[in-house]
């Protein structure tokens, strides 16, 4: 069932993994920020870019595999000023007490007219809001008794930047152009524990849920956002902006395109 309702190419993470394929080049450098201890998701990419550099507290400097791999921090990047084309945040923004700073930092490692894509779990996705009521010691016993998750695997989440319009206001704060923002559907994961709960869930999700009204509030969805630097938008304030068009579902990917005034 899960494979039929939820085709694994139809995944937030697949979708996005296409995305950023489309902006690939060999002689890219692309950042992956949290990208865990076995940087997965840059392995899977490694080939369709010249350069892979992670970061994330749990790693230790290493160079291997055509990886470079660095010990540090999201609001303290050890790289350059533009020094790469592709930054990327899967599941990671929400686990920083300090997102602003984090955005600031990508954008200052970003060659002008490179990307940032933020993959991250909505905060009013149903599992999630339930999740934030409990202390983090409560979900990391939680985690290891239903999903059988080892302690140092479940990481305190705030939640500070994980909706649309919170990431929209980021990057414009900090000077860089959304280009795309979207409510992706995405199978109940949290209830694979219990197939009962599963099927419930998902059944709401694929007839109520995905319908506009519910997209940004208790939709089973993911935001994906993709920004762009453009050269001389080092502080924009939101006041300035206009948009041209947004547009949110839970079923397909629609764009937003946010730009300065003149």
């Amino acid at each position: 069932m899960r494979r039929r309702w939820y085709p694994p190419e139809d995944t937030p993470s697949e979708r996005l993994t296409r995305e950023i394929l489309q902006v690939a080049s060999p002689s890219k450098t692309i950042l992956d920020i949290g990208c865990g201890r076995r940087a997965s998701f840059l392995r899977s990419v490694s080939n369709a870019f010249g350069t892979c550099c992670g970061v994330d507290p749990e790693v230790h400097d290493t160079s291997k595999d055509g990886l470079e791999l660095l010990r540090g921090s999201a609001t303290e990047l050890p790289l350059g000023d533009s020094s790469v084309d592709v930054v990327t945040m899967i599941n990671s923004i929400e686990h920083l007490d300090r997102p602003a700073d984090a955005i600031r930092e990508c954008r200052r490692v970003l060659r002008t007219g490179g990307s940032l894509f933020v993959l991250a779990p909505n905060k009013w996705f149903g599992p999630i809001l339930l999740g934030r009521l409990f202390p983090h010691g409560a979900r990391v016993r939680l985690n290891y008794l239903l999903n059988h998750r080892k302690t140092e695997d479940t990481f305190p989440a705030y939640y500070r930047a994980n909706t649309v319009p919170e990431l929209k206001r980021l990057a414009l704060a900090c000077g860089l152009v959304p280009a795309t923002l979207a409510y992706f559907s995405a199978d109940p994961a949290y209830f694979v524990f219990s197939p009962l709960l599963y099927r419930c869930w998902a059944a709401l999700e694929r007839t109520w849920l995905r319908r506009d009204a519910f997209a940004g509030l208790s939709t089973a969805a993911l935001d994906l956002l993709k920004m762009e630097r453009r050269l001389g938008r080092c502080s924009l304030p939101t006041t300035t902006c206009r948009e041209t068009r947004h547009e949110c579902r839970a079923d397909r990917l629609v764009g937003a395109r946010v730009e300065g005034a003149d």
